[in-house]
């Protein structure tokens, strides 16, 4: 049935993710920049206020925190202008490719979960599949999951998301965009006073935190063409919000959660990095196309199971470290490896496993 209906789909040219060379390596880098983020908040215990590592780490993650905003820009760019006719197919080919290697990834964290707690038996497995159910349906298996659910939320409303925003004329795109990035300045600012929000509803006008990302995927591919923006304006644009960000975090001592997420330096970071990777790095090589295309392919599976290698093997690394270069050299030299470690283990998944089990779904449903 599924793959009836994705031939029509392939006829009327709705549903398909050109591959993308340019795109693959945003897929690429905002994978390695994830692996990052969360290296860097193993060494975090060797960041003392303004010390050499405070530095490395605080500027490392106001660059690499531009993963998620990447991720999701770029959904929003390749989904958000498809005009979703076969929505019957389309969800249920986003839950088997989506949803089921999610589960099953899910489940091994379980396992790992009861593992760890010294509760790994048959008969315990089978008797929490309950517990495990609810814990997957509430986001409650692993921390760095939250960007599966807004990714789900994200698939779920984009059919809708979608023609509205391709209903809108250039310029009210240009101004709602206005609107929903005025909203996420706000938000930012509240957060460097001693006020908080206690009524949010207001917001709910505009799309805001990681969906404005998905919306603004949308914006810059129909209204930013290639080159539009010259490279030294973006390197420049990057160079600032990164100097900006950085007297923020040293001269200002309240506590910020947006900086590194939804701030405006944040969002200017993924802009100007997102602009540069699709209109500026070109690869002439066949092989390192290749090489790209085929890690992009395997980067889902690599952003839901680096938490299980990093989890491994960083603290052998982190057992060689003291303080000074050692910390930098130790923790750069288990980054790679994490990273070398989480791609062979997601290839092995996705082509023995996940795959297989994806394509028999598929037929038979």
């Amino acid at each position: 049935m599924i793959e009836g209906i994705d031939m029509k789909i392939e006829k009327h040219n709705e549903q398909i993710d050109t591959r993308d060379i340019n795109l693959d390596i945003i897929r690429c880098v905002a994978m390695f920049m994830v692996i990052m983020v969360h290296t860097m908040g193993n060494l975090a215990v060797f960041a003392e206020p303004y010390n050499k590592m405070w530095y490395v780490s605080e500027i490392t993650n106001s660059v690499v925190f531009a993963c998620n905003g990447l991720f999701f820009l770029l959904s929003g760019y390749l989904i958000l202008d498809k005009n979703i006719s076969y929505m019957k197919a389309f969800y249920l080919r986003k839950s088997i490719k989506i949803g089921i290697p999610f589960f099953i990834i899910s489940f091994v964290y379980y396992l790992r979960t009861l593992y760890f707690g010294g509760n790994l038996t048959i008969v315990l497995v089978l008797k929490n599949i309950p517990d495990f159910i609810m814990q997957f349906l509430t986001g409650n298996i692993s921390s760095h999951f939250w960007f599966m659910y807004y990714l789900i939320g994200a698939y779920t409303m984009s059919p809708f998301l979608g023609k509205m925003v391709r209903n809108l004329t250039d310029d009210e795109l240009k101004k709602f965009t206005i609107v929903c990035f005025g909203l996420q300045t706000f938000i930012t600012t509240i957060s460097f006073t001693k006020w908080s929000f206690y009524h949010q509803a207001f917001l709910t006008f505009g799309i805001i935190n990681w969906m404005f990302y998905f919306l603004l995927g949308y914006t810059i591919k129909r209204l930013v063409p290639t080159k539009k923006i010259k490279s030294y304006t973006l390197m420049s644009a990057f160079i600032a919000a990164l100097i900006i960000v950085m007297l923020e975090k040293r001269f200002i001592s309240v506590t910020n959660p947006y900086i590194d997420n939804q701030s405006p330096t944040m969002i200017i970071t993924t802009i100007a990095i997102f602009l540069f990777l699709r209109d500026y790095v070109k690869i002439s090589s066949d092989k390192l196309r290749r090489i790209i295309n085929y890690l992009a392919k395997h980067s889902f599976t690599v952003y839901m199971m680096h938490i299980i290698v990093l989890g491994r093997l960083i603290p052998f690394f982190m057992g060689k470290m003291d303080s000074g270069w050692d910390i930098i050299l130790y923790g750069g030299i288990g980054y790679l490896v994490v990273c070398a470690v989480t791609i062979a283990v997601s290839v092995v998944l996705d082509k023995f496993i996940l795959n297989p089990i994806v394509k028999i779904i598929i037929k038979l449903v």
